[in-house]
């Protein structure tokens, strides 16, 4: 079998195995915070889903309204805080079988098609400062609409990865003489590529995309 093939196996094999529900806040704030890399929630998530692996408690996924939650008009036409939300996050168990992701992330969308019909499309970054491509988008056909300019902070004694905005509202300053004054030694300001994706949630909504697509981008590129 070619890879296309074994995907597919994997998919039908378990697919009806993992159930996702939407669930309260506080569960799935808690699987995040404990095991995602980033060890931290998005401040303003608004949908957040529990993954099960037969019955098991497993996984987690949420989306929110993103850092500039009513500026994307420059990429889809109409956009608001409502019809178009972002893809922040997602943790899934070791024990979850192969291609869980996409099972999820199919599952996911059905919800939210059936639950959330406001909800147009999503918006998800891939984030190469951390030498991730985007392959879980790209199997889950996802459409890549180009990659832009990222930057984090990084605090080296806590594992934290820091938004600028977030640095912003903590601190008041992004000034690197006063973040040295605050953090010492202790902080790390870090550039690197973001990947940008869409889903349409609504498919008439591709029409809406201000910006062109792109081939998929590979590791190394």
């Amino acid at each position: 079998m070619n890879n296309s093939q074994v995907a597919l196996f994997y998919f039908k094999e378990n697919v009806d195995d993992i159930e996702i529900k939407e669930c309260n806040h506080s569960l799935v704030d808690k699987l995040i915070a404990d095991n995602h890399y980033s060890k931290k929630v998005t401040s303003n998530r608004c949908l957040s889903f529990a993954v099960y692996y037969k019955g098991i408690l497993s996984g987690a996924m949420q989306i929110g309204y993103g850092i500039k939650p009513d500026e994307k008009q420059h990429i889809i036409e109409g956009a608001n805080s409502n019809n178009v939300k972002e893809f922040d996050r997602m943790w899934l168990s070791d024990n979850m079988p192969k291609y869980s992701e996409s099972i999820c992330i199919s599952k996911m969308i059905k919800l939210l098609r059936k639950n959330h019909p406001d909800l147009k499309v999503l918006i998800s970054y891939a984030d190469g400062i951390r030498g991730n491509i985007g392959t879980i988008y790209q199997a889950t056909n996802f459409t890549y609409i180009g990659e832009i300019e990222g930057e984090f902070y990084y605090q080296p004694s806590t594992g934290e990865w820091i938004h600028p905005v977030t640095m912003w509202h903590r601190y008041g300053t992004r000034a690197k003489d006063k973040l040295n004054d605050i953090f010492g030694n202790d902080i790390k300001h870090i550039r690197g590529k973001q990947y940008r994706y869409v889903y349409f949630i609504n498919r008439g909504w591709k029409r809406r995309v201000k910006i062109k697509s792109q081939k998929y981008p590979k590791k190394g590129s």
